[in-house]
């Protein structure tokens, strides 16, 4: 799941970058609120309680879903590949946060 997660946040952030994916308004103000909340398990788990309907049918919420998982072993475990799947996604939040004003 760690690797799957680094994986697709990198394609789907390559493709959005190539102009492939175009994300609707609801990820993008969904991707905005994440990437001004700390990233602990509890607090991710309830912004994707929380998502608009729109994004429950776009491509995002098929990153977003295993990352509740990998931040969870990221507590329990620590480092390595969990912190770089982290990272990849976080680059990808990033990314369309900026993009979303």
């Amino acid at each position: 799941m760690t690797n799957a997660l680094a994986r697709d946040s990198a394609q789907l952030l390559d493709e959005y970058e190539r102009r492939v994916w175009h994300p609707t308004m609801e990820e993008h103000a969904l991707a905005e609120d994440l990437a001004h909340m700390h990233w602990c398990p509890g607090s991710f788990r309830a912004a994707l309680r929380e998502v608009h309907p729109a994004v429950r049918t776009g491509r995002l919420v098929d990153v977003l879903d295993p990352a509740t998982t990998v931040l969870e072993s990221r507590e329990a475990v620590g480092g390595g590949a969990a912190d770089a799947a982290v990272l990849a996604l976080r680059r990808l939040i990033d990314v369309l946060a900026a993009d979303s004003h």
